[in-house]
């Protein structure tokens, strides 16, 4: 209930999400017979969209309840949770929480590469060299253009040849 009133407030109290609260509303004004049955996926929709609205605007925390309740409503969209990790891997208190997140979007769209590179690019933040590797070398797997695989393996790969590499042949 408190995660309704908030979003509630935080819609109403911004110009923008006011705008778009209103157009949402003018909608379902003029097509009464389909607002039963959108209803029910539209909640969650709108959440994602609050946000990522405020992902946008590089307010992280503010954004992970609106993503958190989108995944919690419906969870079988992997770019909720996807776009809930990289809220969550902003804060280091959210890291574990980011990787599960992470994980989860990776579970349910295997294919992209996007993930993939992210999840490497967290592990790389904390330090977690191999497991980065492998994120970042699954990641070019699907697309091996991933400018952020690349570089993440770019930069793991100069680390190595760096003190380390002195001892390798």
């Amino acid at each position: 209930v408190f995660a309704h009133i908030t979003e509630a407030y935080s819609t109403l109290t911004n110009d923008e999400g006011r705008r778009k609260y209103d157009e949402d509303l003018a909608i379902r004004k003029r097509a009464p017979a389909q607002e039963k049955k959108v209803e029910g996926g539209d909640i969650p929709l709108m959440n994602f969209r609050h946000g990522k609205d405020m992902f946008d605007r590089g307010k992280f925390g503010e954004a992970v309840p609106f993503l958190q309740n989108a995944c919690d409503q419906d969870p079988s969209k992997a770019e909720y949770f996807h776009l809930l990790a990289q809220a969550q891997s902003r804060n280091p208190r959210w890291k574990k929480d980011a990787e599960e997140n992470f994980l989860k979007a990776a579970e349910r769209d295997p294919t992209n590469a996007e993930i993939y590179a992210h999840l490497g690019t967290l592990y790389s933040k904390g330090g977690l060299h191999a497991k980065a590797r492998d994120m970042f070398k699954k990641a070019l797997q699907w697309d091996p253009a991933n400018e952020e695989a690349q570089a993440g393996l770019a930069q793991d790969d100069g680390g190595r040849k760096g003190l380390l590499g002195m001892f390798k042949k």
